[in-house]
């Protein structure tokens, strides 16, 4: 399996950010093990892990915060934490894993001073434009610290959003926020890369991922030990599909005939529910041997996929 360093060196068209078999301690702890990544312009870049596997230290080596041990940080041909990068990370955006404003400012005048700190426009309507975009209007003249925690969520990602970077960075960008405003999020997402530029979300909450990412980066402990997409994945894992079948009264047993020679494993989850489990290889065996079934034997179907929860747990 080739790595992320040699498909860069073979990708003619160069990623917009890289790591290279990068290191970083804080002490005698290791918060990333010899990780190499990279990440191309307009690519959706999930960067899964639990709390503490190193995915917020990726994102601030990133954004020049900190200085790697270790090999190398590269965004848009630059070193993050070099003097020369100040023009390229005025190119970035990011929201932070835990968002703290100025309790006393207002949303507005909180997106104001961002602006004038990115060298944005300040009129009027492009703050209200950022208002509205995440359903902030109403409560702009509020001061924050009437703001409810989903609502502070939505102005950092407003903040996040001041100007056009070419790379957003969003460490947990979900945490408070109803699943209404997920959704609208994601589709925020879809937008930025559109415009073409690159996103890397990092999250514990993987199932709201899975739609979302064009690749996804698992780590664990310090160490980066999965990258590719969906499908890479559950290739890789080896983990099986399921098939769960709601069988007519009185057809288990012809069901479980029709499936014996090409199901992984069967098993009767309850009364009249049936579980197949097959490898990826059988799915067109197992879409005729489906299709060859009627309504007297079976009332309803679903299919059913590893997820990246599984995925995680399994690679």
């Amino acid at each position: 399996m080739m790595t992320e360093t040699d498909i860069a060196e073979r990708d003619p068209h160069p990623p917009i950010a890289r790591l290279v078999r990068v290191v970083k301690r804080f002490g005698g702890l290791i918060a990333l093990d010899d990780v190499s990544l990279m990440v191309r312009p307009g690519e959706r870049l999930a960067l899964v892990g639990h709390n503490g596997s190193g995915k917020s230290t990726m994102m601030k080596l990133l954004l020049g915060f900190l200085h790697p041990d270790g090999g190398a940080v590269e965004v848009m041909g630059r070193i993050p934490d070099h003097p020369n990068g100040a023009r390229m990370r005025g190119r970035l955006a990011y929201l932070p894993e835990r968002v703290a404003f100025d309790p006393q400012m207002t949303g507005r005048e909180l997106l104001v001073f961002y602006s004038r700190l990115k060298g944005v426009p300040t009129d009027h309507r492009t703050i209200d434009k950022l208002l509205a975009e995440v359903g902030l209007q109403a409560a702009a003249d509020r001061r924050i610290y009437g703001y409810s925690k989903g609502m502070q969520q939505r102005l950092g990602i407003a903040q996040a959003l001041i100007g056009d970077a070419d790379l957003y960075l969003f460490d947990e960008p979900t945490t408070g926020l109803d699943p209404i405003a997920r959704r609208h999020f994601f589709r925020l997402v879809d937008r930025l890369r559109e415009k073409g530029a690159a996103v890397i979300i990092a999250s514990h909450v993987l199932a709201e991922l899975e739609s979302v990412a064009d690749r996804v980066a698992m780590i664990s402990n310090g160490r980066l030990f999965a990258v590719g997409t969906l499908a890479d994945l559950r290739a890789e894992s080896g983990l099986a599909r399921r098939l769960v079948l709601l069988v007519a009264p009185g057809a288990l047993l012809r069901v479980e005939r029709v499936f014996a020679g090409i199901a992984r494993e069967m098993r009767v989850t309850g009364g009249e529910r049936l579980e197949i489990l097959f490898d990826d290889r059988a799915r067109q065996a197992v879409l005729r041997a489906l299709a060859g079934l009627g309504a007297e034997d079976v009332r309803d179907f679903s299919f059913h996929a590893p997820g990246l929860d599984d995925l995680y747990a399994h690679l």
